[in-house]
């Protein structure tokens, strides 16, 4: 996109305004308003999330493209797949894939799922300023052509710019060049939405740096941070829970402000609703793969564990007895024996005879 050319403005009684035409409206009811997360990241529009430096912003970005791409609830309701690009400015391509493993496992999706809907763009290193001051006044740059070439060429749905540090060059503080910038970033592919990451400034109590327009131009803020921005209580060497955050909508035009705590749980940042889910499902597979390993040293041992709850040779039993549960009480361990004879990975088989020479049967891990 080039930079836009101020002309002369038209002489007086020459200027074309398109106006409402309420009699054509009249008859007709206004589309619904768009989302990408219900409440949260209006459609269409640039929306900016702001905190300190090292709270976990870059690694909630990746882990909402991810849930947008999979079209999967988050911190709010996802109505429809995205095709997501990042363009990141700070983290390089093993530091992302490290944070996609993570985010894949938490969806329980494997990496492959994200092929064609989540596209990330490391780009440490690279010359990243998207707008510039060129003689005191706002210009796009070759870097900006690149990234709208690649929104269009990927069919972006919505775009993530990490970060706003990186990729403005101009004044932060001078009101027209930060709401140029804003307005730029809405008009790069038609429908698309944004999100622009950025940083506080230094004072504690701060938000978001340099003009009110990053927050004015915007159509929806968030902050994130340990505390939420209400709790003055805190000082500089107050930490709180470290493994805590708060994402909080600070301006929302359509929505009214809210938060959601968030927690790090395996390397990403689980909203609290979905935390005990969560971790019951860890807590099923931890059983599952403690019943898998232990088959095997049960048949090294010349042991064939059965279902049969009034059996000495019960799974869950034999389990406690040789000291092989993981710690995990016996009826985690029985639901995870019913789940894994369900889904076909433990089976029942003959494994000998009794002395009347009836079969005996027992539980054997499919190969």
């Amino acid at each position: 996109m080039k930079p836009s050319v101020v002309r002369a403005a038209p002489a007086a009684g020459k200027l074309k305004v398109a106006r409402m035409d309420w009699a054509a409206l009249t008859e007709r009811a206004p589309p619904a308003r768009e989302w990408v997360i219900k409440d949260w990241l209006p459609g269409g529009h640039v929306t900016v999330l702001a905190g300190r430096g090292g709270e976990g912003k870059s690694l909630l970005e990746q882990t909402l493209a991810s849930a947008l791409a999979l079209g999967v609830d988050y911190i709010g309701s996802i109505p429809k797949k995205q095709r997501v690009l990042i363009w990141s400015c700070e983290d390089d391509h093993d530091e992302l894939w490290r944070r996609q493993v993570a985010n894949a496992q938490f969806f329980r999706v494997p990496l492959a799922d994200f092929s064609e809907r989540l596209h990330i763009i490391p780009r440490v290193g690279e010359d990243n300023i998207l707008m510039c001051s060129d003689h005191g006044r706002p210009s796009w740059t070759p870097a900006w052509a690149m990234l709208a070439e690649a929104c269009n060429d990927l069919r972006v749905d919505t775009l993530m710019i990490d970060n706003a540090g990186q990729v403005f060059g101009a004044n932060e503080n001078a009101r027209a060049d930060v709401s140029r910038f804003i307005g730029g970033l809405a008009g790069i592919r038609s429908g698309m939405t944004t999100l622009l990451v950025s940083h506080t400034a230094k004072s504690l109590s701060s938000e978001f740096s340099g003009s009110s327009a990053w927050e004015n131009a915007a159509r929806a803020r968030w902050y994130m941070g340990k505390r939420l921005p209400s709790d003055h209580t805190a000082d500089a060497d107050d930490v709180g829970d470290d493994a805590v955050r708060y994402l909080c909508r600070r301006k929302a035009n359509y929505s009214q402000s809210d938060f959601v705590r968030l927690r790090f749980i395996n390397g990403v940042l689980v909203p609290e609703a979905l935390s005990e889910p969560m971790a019951a499902g860890a807590r099923e597979e931890q059983a599952e793969a403690v019943i898998l390993s232990a088959m095997a040293k049960l048949a090294t041992m010349g042991k064939h564990p059965t279902d049969g709850k009034t059996s000495p040779d019960y799974l869950p039993r034999l389990l406690t007895e040789f000291q092989l549960d993981g710690g995990l009480p016996r009826k985690d361990l029985a639901g995870a024996m019913r789940r894994l004879m369900i889904a076909g990975r433990l089976r029942r088989v003959v494994v000998g005879k009794y002395g009347n020479r009836s079969d005996r049967f027992g539980l054997q891990v499919s190969s």
